[in-house]
């Protein structure tokens, strides 16, 4: 199955080109880097269209030119970070 994700509503952030802070309200966070702020940029607002995990991936390889494995590894493993804190909402 190909989940689908949003960004949770109530979530603070902050990006540079190399790192993103994203923040839970309960101050829980989560500081990633490498290709973290280019997923939270594709990763759809709560009251969007989610977006499944292989659309993100594909376009995720296709801005970055990045070996399709480490791009599903990188981004499977930011999003259970932010989906731990509150701050990204599976939807399957």
């Amino acid at each position: 199955m190909d989940h689908r994700r949003v960004r949770r509503g109530r979530a603070l952030w902050r990006a540079t080109p190399d790192t993103v802070v994203v923040a839970a309200v309960d101050g829980r966070t989560v500081h990633a880097d490498g290709s973290a702020p280019a997923i939270w940029k594709l990763l759809p607002d709560h009251h969007d269209e989610p977006i499944a995990l292989t659309t993100l991936v594909e376009q995720l390889v296709a801005e970055h030119g990045a070996p399709h494995a480490r791009v599903y590894d990188d981004t499977v493993n930011v999003l259970e970070a932010w989906e731990a804190i509150g701050c990204a909402v599976l939807d399957s």
